[in-house]
């Protein structure tokens, strides 16, 4: 029954139609990941990844260059990835978004106007950084969206469509450890805790985005 719903939104949509009506994009049957890959500047919400702000003291002006910092997202990453998280709830039942989000907060970079939130104040749904990342490929030129796993490298960060998810209703999350391969790659994660060992996934169905050290941002 999902599988025809999706069919039919994203045949709606590419005829240009109409928006996704049919189904809400704050539905949590939304298959986000899937729609964000088919489709550039969605505007679905207004998330969006910020330096380090809160939503209250974002900036007013657009800065060209999202700053980063990989060393703090690396650090970050690699003492987190066995368990836990720098945070006062520790690791979530479900916390494949919220260890990335801290992983980004390390390197400097979070979600504006998320959804829900940790006691950090980080978010802890996939869909907000997905669709925070989108927004960001739109305004930063160091912000790139992938659709080709061939392209996809070490540091990106990798979105499983629920549809490809081995049969999970959520939408999944992971930092990539190395260049993936068509059936998988080696990757940074919760909640099933990777420590950069290969995990089986159908890369080419997968969205990717990078963000490039300001510094080499072209």
């Amino acid at each position: 029954m999902f599988r025809r719903q999706l069919m039919l939104l994203l045949c709606v949509v590419a005829a240009g139609c109409a928006s996704p009506a049919a189904l809400s994009p704050t539905s949590p049957l939304f298959p986000t990941v899937s729609y964000l890959k088919s489709h550039d500047d969605a505007q679905l919400d207004q998330c969006i990844l910020v330096s380090g702000l809160t939503p209250t003291s974002m900036p007013t002006t657009r800065p060209a260059i999202l700053p980063f910092r990989s060393d703090g997202l690396w650090d970050y990453a690699t003492h987190y990835a066995p368990g836990g998280n720098d945070c006062p709830q520790g690791q979530l039942k479900s916390d494949c978004a919220h260890f990335q989000a801290h992983c980004m907060a390390a390197a400097g970079v979070r979600v504006a106007f998320p959804t829900a939130v940790c006691d950090s104040g980080l978010t802890i749904r996939v869909r907000d950084l997905a669709i925070a990342f989108d927004n960001a490929s739109a305004r930063y030129a160091n912000v790139l969206k992938i659709r080709d796993y061939r392209q996809a490298r070490r540091g990106d960060w990798c979105f499983l469509p629920r549809e490809s998810n081995d049969g999970n209703p959520h939408d999944h999350l992971m930092l990539l450890a190395d260049a993936p391969q068509s059936h998988g790659a080696r990757v940074y994660s919760h909640t099933n805790n990777r420590i950069g060992n290969f995990v089986p996934f159908d890369a080419e169905n997968c969205l990717y985005y990078r963000i490039k050290e300001p510094a080499q941002a072209e």
